[in-house]
């Protein structure tokens, strides 16, 4: 049950921030041109692997402690 609840969680702040982060580049994109906007999805593509390693390294974690 713990798991899930985790899993959820961190479901849910990974959308928000996805969701901040792409605006926050269409922002930059629309006062700064076009190189922004190719840097932020490289930055983007980086923290969705980030963010998938950590979700996959927590996971285990839990499965260990439990």
């Amino acid at each position: 049950m713990r798991i899930r609840i985790n899993q959820r969680w961190l479901n849910i702040i990974t959308r928000v921030l996805l969701v901040l982060v792409i605006l926050y580049a269409w922002n930059l994109q629309q006062k700064a041109g076009f190189a922004f906007y190719h840097f932020f999805w490289w930055l983007f593509g980086l923290l969705g692997e980030i963010i998938r390693l950590g979700q996959s390294l927590l996971v285990t974690v839990c499965y260990a402690i439990a």
